[in-house]
């Protein structure tokens, strides 16, 4: 529970450091608005629910260690697939929740790199 705990903290302070980019005008266009592009579309919500789903093999709800190294090859297709950088850290148990958070706000930052 500490472990989600982290990843949590560091997804907070992610989301916290975007939002000051945009604040701060950080966009192209300068409105300080996040370009709808940037946005996580639901066909990349519905593959990370798919995932996981097929990750949670004991289907308690939550993906452990074991889980995410017996789907590693599928988290790597999905990491490549969105662009997502392949050393985003998973460690704990993570609930469905916990894990779209995490890709979501990776893909966004990839996203924006690209832009």
């Amino acid at each position: 529970l500490e472990k989600a705990g982290g990843v949590v903290a560091e997804l907070h302070a992610r989301l916290a450091q975007a939002k000051t980019d945009l604040e701060g005008g950080a966009c192209d266009d300068g409105s300080g608005e996040a370009p709808k592009g940037w946005e996580a579309t639901d066909e990349l919500r519905g593959k990370l629910r798919e995932l996981f789903d097929k990750m949670d093999l004991n289907q308690d709800g939550a993906v452990d260690a074991e889980e995410r190294a017996a789907a590693s090859g599928l988290l790597n297709e999905l990491h490549m697939e969105y662009g997502v950088r392949a050393d985003v850290v998973l460690k704990g148990a993570l609930t469905y929740s916990a894990f779209e958070a995490l890709h979501v706000r990776e893909w966004e930052v990839a996203r924006k790199e690209q832009a």
